[in-house]
């Protein structure tokens, strides 16, 4: 009894969720889309600007450096302070933007 009826959720969402037609957008329309959400904006800006970072920190130092444990020692608590800021950050955002 319970298997037919999950069986014909599942088939019923299938269908709902698959095969519907899905609005094509462009490069602009989904950047505007995307821009129009302040989540995604912050969470697109903290990714750029960790790439960029981590990218300028990795190639200064990987130039300049003879020993590679310093590196690797750099590398770990730069890696273990961003994740800080970033873990106390998301905090203070989600306490100041609380759902009532």
């Amino acid at each position: 009894m319970y298997f037919s009826i999950i069986f014909e959720v599942i088939y019923i969402l299938h269908n709902y969720a698959f095969f519907q037609e899905k609005p094509k957008m462009g490069t602009m329309e989904s950047l505007k889309f995307l821009m129009s959400s302040r989540y995604i904006r912050d969470l697109a800006t903290l990714v750029v600007a960790y790439g960029i970072s981590i990218n300028l920190v990795e190639v200064t130092w990987k130039s300049k450096l003879k020993a590679q444990v310093i590196y690797h020692l750099f590398q770990f608590w730069f890696s273990y302070c961003l994740f800080v800021v970033l873990f106390f950050s998301l905090i203070h955002t989600s306490e100041n933007c609380a759902v009532s």
